[in-house]
This record gives C-alpha cells, sequence and structure tokens, in this order.
C-alpha cells in the first residue's frame, strides 16, 4: 500500500519594519525560495467564504514562548504595525521542490493576549484595515472646511456677483 505524501501547506508570514518570520503549522520545516518556513504549532479558526469572506478576521493560537509572540509585544509598545500573508504551498510530487500556489488571507495584526498555555493572535483583512474614513466621504463641490465665516462668505460672493464697470 502507497502513501500519498502532503502535497499542500499552509504558509505564514509576518513582516513588519524590523523583523520577518516564516512559520507553519505542519510537521516539518518548508524551504520556498530561499525561506525557511518553520514547524511550530498554529491553530487558526475557519476561513469564512461567500461575499463577506474578504472581511472576515484571523484568529491563531500560538505557543505564548515563541520569538513571534515576543516581537509582536514588543510592537504593541512601539506602535509598529505587522502584516500578515497566509499562502498554500504545493510540492511536486517528483521531489521535495516547494512552490506558492496562491493567497488564501492577507491584513494585519490587531493585538495579542497572552495566557499561560496559548496565545491569541488577532488578525485583521487588508480589505478592512486598508479602508480610511476620510475616503469614503461623499463627493461635493462644496468644502467641508470652514474658511471663513458665514458672514464674510456672504460678503465674498456678493463682491463676485456685481458686474464690474469699466471706464
Amino acid at each position: 500500500m502507497s502513501q500519498n505524501p502532503l502535497l499542500e501547506v499552509e504558509l505564514y508570514a509576518f513582516a513588519s519594519n524590523s523583523a520577518q518570520f516564516y512559520l507553519t503549522p505542519h510537521e516539518f520545516d518548508v524551504d520556498l525560495d530561499g525561506n525557511l518556513y518553520a514547524s511550530l504549532p498554529i491553530e487558526r479558526n475557519e476561513l469564512t467564504l461567500g461575499a463577506e469572506a474578504a472581511k472576515a478576521g484571523l484568529d491563531l493560537k500560538l505557543p505564548p514562548s515563541c520569538d513571534l509572540v515576543r516581537h509582536l509585544l514588543a510592537n504593541s509598545l512601539t506602535g509598529d504595525t505587522t502584516s500578515i500573508t497566509l499562502r498554500i504551498g504545493r510540492r511536486d510530487t517528483w521531489g521535495d521542490y516547494w512552490w506558492i500556489s496562491g493567497t488564501r488571507w492577507m491584513g494585519r495584526v490587531l493585538g495579542v493576549e497572552v495566557a499561560d498555555d496559548v496565545a491569541r493572535v488577532r488578525c485583521e483583512s487588508a480589505q478592512v484595515s486598508l479602508k480610511r474614513i476620510g475616503l469614503r466621504r461623499l463627493y461635493s463641490r462644496k468644502c467641508s472646511h470652514v474658511l471663513y465665516s458665514a458672514v464674510e462668505s456672504r460678503a465674498k460672493l456678493s463682491q463676485a456677483s456685481r458686474p464690474k464697470l469699466s471706464h
């Protein structure tokens, strides 16, 4: 009886200004394009399917003693943002060659909570985190910033609407 080798793995890439972490929840390390994805017991929530899938968050459970958790705790004090990308890696059936077959989820780390036996990492989707309130404002010909008082505005408008007489 032949065993089917594992052909697909989850690959997590965490990146901030000061560090990068490459992790996989599988029992072996994965070397992909010069990046070593270290094996670490990671649990995650189910990814949402359907129309709201792009907005759904990602919750991870990690060992509290890992370097990533220490880094995220330090970043929470400095305000440095850490991005996360969940990709799927595939292995060639003939050898040990790995490649990225797709990206399953992208976003940023919102926070980390550490308990005695587990660290919970909350992540927000890029679809949510890239939106800015200022960009949601409806287009308007009127400026929303007050430059003149109401009296000054009326005076300037009445002066502009008068025809100019030339001699």
